[in-house]
Order: C-alpha cells, then sequence, then structure tokens
C-alpha cells in the first residue's frame, strides 16, 4: 500500500469532513440525546464509504482516461481549496459562530424517523456529493493507479473515526463547540489545510 497516498488520503477526507454541516450537526445532536447512535452511525459510515468509493473508482477512472477532463477537475479543486479554505479563515479571523442543538430531542422518535433523517442530510447533502464525487474523483485522477487504493483507505479510515468519535464524545464535545473561540481554532486548522492542498494541488497540475 502506499503510505503517502493513505496519509493524502487522511488529509483530504479531514478537510472535507471536519466541519460542523447538517450531517455532522445530527450525528452530534443524536449522540447528546442518546437516540439511535449505532444505528445512526453506521449508516453515515458506510454511506460516506460509498461515495468515497464511487468518487475515486468511478468518477476518479473516468477523469483519468481524460486529460482534458482531469485538467479541469484538478482546477475546479484547486479553485474550490482556495475558496474555502479563505472562507475558513475569515470566519477564524471575524465571525462568532457557536453550535446549537437541542439536548431536550423527544425520547419517542423511532428508529426508522431516525434513519429517514440521516437519509436527508447524507444523500439529499448535495455538498456530500461535490467533496467525494468531484474534488475527490478529481485528486485521485492525479494520483497514479497503484496509489488510488491507499487513497481511498486514507479516506475512508478518517471518515470512520470521525463518525465514531461524534458518536461516543457528542456529550463531551458539544460545550466545546458552543464556544466561539473553538470555532476560530478549528476554522483556522481547515483553512490552513485546504490551503495548503490547494498548493499541493497546483503544484502537481502546473509540473506533472
Amino acid at each position: 500500500m502506499d503510505i503517502i497516498a493513505y496519509w493524502q488520503g487522511i488529509t483530504v477526507s479531514a478537510v472535507l469532513i471536519v466541519a460542523i454541516g447538517a450531517q455532522n450537526a445530527w450525528v452530534l445532536g443524536q449522540s447528546i440525546r442518546g437516540q439511535h447512535v449505532v444505528q445512526t452511525t453506521l449508516f453515515c459510515i458506510v454511506s460516506d464509504w460509498l461515495l468515497i468509493a464511487m468518487g475515486v473508482f468511478g468518477v476518479g477512472q473516468t477523469l483519468a482516461r481524460s486529460p482534458v477532463l482531469s485538467q479541469v477537475a484538478a482546477w475546479l479543486g484547486v479553485a474550490f481549496l482556495l475558496i474555502y479554505g479563505l472562507q475558513s479563515w475569515r470566519r477564524a479571523l471575524f465571525q462568532q459562530e457557536e453550535l446549537h442543538i437541542d439536548s431536550h430531542g423527544q425520547l419517542s422518535q423511532s428508529r426508522w424517523a431516525a434513519l429517514g433523517t440521516t437519509f436527508i442530510v447524507t444523500w439529499l447533502n448535495p455538498h456530500a456529493w461535490l467533496d467525494t464525487l468531484v474534488l475527490l474523483g478529481g485528486l485521485a485522477s492525479q494520483l497514479q493507479a497503484h496509489s488510488r487504493g491507499g487513497f481511498t483507505l486514507g479516506a475512508m479510515t478518517l471518515s470512520c473515526l470521525w463518525f465514531c468519535a461524534l458518536s461516543l464524545l457528542g456529550r463531551w464535545l458539544a460545550p466545546w463547540f458552543a464556544r466561539a473561540w473553538t470555532w476560530k481554532l478549528l476554522d483556522a486548522l481547515v483553512g490552513t489545510m485546504m490551503l495548503s492542498l490547494a498548493w499541493s494541488l497546483l503544484r502537481s497540475v502546473l509540473l506533472p
């Protein structure tokens, strides 16, 4: 296995997933309320693995067979990373953000109702499709064929660890994300990682 590609997969996945969006806030909220945590977490992990595999071996291979599409995807990836990296730093410097999750959820919520909501915030989330199919696929197309397996495994590893951390440590994490300085630190770290990846991808485009 290509260890460098494995850690690249972990880094890229961390940049894309470690942000409190609709899906992560839902998993965290389920953990805080103690409702169907295992089912919700497993659904998110399996879904993320499917999206990652589709991005790397579906879209990624399609892009790899077309130099023009590969270049376009790479430039879109650079633009995406630059925009979101700069936005993360703007939030870190100028905005005050907090995570607001109701800790008094309805205890009678059914398992299927919880899974239905999980399906919506996962598969009907345009950011999930953009991140995994377009961005991950575009980045994977820049790798050698023998490196894509390690890249995929790295992305899947980080995804599993992140969702497990949210589900297991939700009650401990929530108070921290209710503080503005925690958001600033998180945004600064994510912004730095995004800009670093943008530079790395840009070098691979200009100096193949």
